[in-house]
């Protein structure tokens, strides 16, 4: 592997030896796809560790607090990941884009002056954000007779998570990815469960407050705990250069991420909005478990992603394509054949697995293989979304989440009273392989970077010139 190679995908979790998988993985493979498995699991283990923690912290307070109150409480913790997102104006996902560039390029100015910009915007307008929701909500809601303050201290913690998120954004450029993923993933999750059940085993009678003020405060330690972190690291990065603004090309580019972010990442949420005109509550229920089942596989494709863009980001600064397909072909190989063995176990273990859930959730589970069969499509093209973001081509992406979005309501209209779950299934997966596909032809027109899985394993290149 070239020097300019290795030093792009080189990262924290990259680098440290895994025992003797690292040994053998090392000896059978090159070392960039050694690193990427090592820095993708890191990042996958974090994710599906937080969302276990999370799991069991739901089991615990709903043991805790009765399902009334734990659906008040989640109602307020929702409300504020959702505005604390909105607030964050999509720069954390702008930031491997813009910073990256700025590594490559050596330009530390554009560098502080995206920190110093994107990091002062977001704070300011997820505090006024605060400030308004939080007395809309307690005007409204003490009129209603309901208790506000769920409400208020919710939108009171919206600067503490938009920051962390901003944070995060940071940490991930510069291929941080302990920083980018543990006080937040991690840890945050874990004190916050350590002390509910503390407080409960203590014997302690929690309200709906308490609980979101435990939240808020677990959200102030890992906030502490990433700039105590990054602080330094970021000032020796930095050094005392001036800041380089370039608002009117990062300010669109973020409100674009942000709006494909959001395209993306609620599609179930909007399917089962149009599908609760035809399906039961139970249907509803079977078609959420069997969903976020199949979407463990999108934790190796995200874990993948996350630490493919950094690099990538770089590569396509430094104008150098055969380095960004070769990083290309690395990660698609590790995720279709990750997420061809998970698309095995979902068929031999899947009605074992819906059936931890209840006996009436085995009925998802045609729905469980076309989402997961959904998804190895998503990963046997590659990973265009970055490839297509550090590009400058986020509008490409935003027309096709758009049109995605757009398809999605129809087919399920049609599909839904005609199969039920397995209608819906079928049109959240069929609108998960036209995006991949529509998004892969992309990429390859523009870019001239062909990622998909018969590219990879044919071991394909673009010309450097190309």
């Amino acid at each position: 592997m070239a020097p300019e190679e290795a030093k792009l995908e080189q990262g924290p979790a990259a680098q440290k030896g895994a025992g003797v998988v690292s040994r053998w993985l090392k000896s059978a493979t090159d070392d960039g796809l050694v690193q990427l498995v090592q820095g993708s699991g890191f990042i996958f283990g974090c994710r599906v560790g937080g969302a276990l923690l999370v799991l069991v912290t739901q089991w615990v307070l709903a043991r805790w607090m009765g399902a009334e109150d734990l659906g008040s409480y989640l109602l307020a913790y929702s409300w504020c990941i959702l505005v604390a997102r909105l607030s964050g104006l999509g720069y954390n996902s702008a930031a491997p884009r813009f910073i990256g560039k700025g590594i490559a390029l050596n330009d530390r100015s554009t560098i502080r002056g995206y920190v110093v910009f994107s990091g002062s915007t977001v704070l300011a307008v997820s505090t006024a954000t605060a400030l308004i929701g939080a007395s809309a909500a307690f005007v409204l809601i003490r009129r209603s007779g309901g208790d506000p303050w769920p409400m208020v201290v919710a939108f009171a913690a919206v600067p503490i998570m938009a920051t962390i998120g901003t944070l995060q954004g940071f940490a991930l450029s510069f291929s941080w990815f302990r920083a980018a993923f543990i006080p937040n993933t991690v840890l945050r999750p874990a004190l916050f469960l350590a002390v509910a059940c503390l407080i409960w085993w203590l014997g302690g009678h929690p309200r709906v407050t308490t609980v979101m003020l435990l939240q808020a405060g677990s959200m102030v330690v890992a906030l502490t705990i990433l700039l105590g972190a990054m602080g330094g690291a970021l000032k020796r990065e930095l050094g005392d250069v001036t800041s380089s603004f370039e608002v009117g090309r990062w300010t669109p580019t973020a409100l674009s991420l942000l709006i494909i972010s959001l395209f993306r990442d609620y599609l179930p949420e909007s399917s089962i909005i149009v599908a609760g005109l035809f399906l039961s509550s139970e249907d509803i229920a079977v078609f959420t478990i069997g969903y976020k089942v199949a979407s463990l596989i999108s934790f190796l494709l995200f874990a993948v992603d996350a630490f493919t863009m950094p690099g990538a980001a770089q590569a396509q600064a430094l104008g150098d394509k055969a380095l960004l397909q070769a990083m290309a072909e690395r990660a698609t190989r590790l995720t279709f054949f990750g997420s061809l063995c998970a698309v095995v176990g979902f068929w031999i273990f899947g009605r074992w697995m819906l059936g931890l859930f209840g006996a009436e959730f085995v009925d998802g589970y045609g729905l469980l293989l076309m989402i997961a069969l959904a998804q190895l499509v998503r990963a046997a093209v590659g990973p265009v979304l970055p490839l297509l973001t550090v590009g400058g081509h986020e509008r490409e992406c935003l027309n096709v989440y758009g049109v995605s979005l757009v398809l999605v309501a129809p087919l399920v209209v049609v599909l839904a009273p005609a199969w039920g779950v397995e209608g819906v299934g079928f049109a959240v997966a069929s609108v998960i392989v036209f995006s991949s596909l529509a998004l892969s032809q992309r990429v390859t027109s523009l870019m001239g970077v062909r990622p998909s899985i018969l590219a990879a394993l044919a071991g394909r290149r673009a010309p450097a010139g190309q």
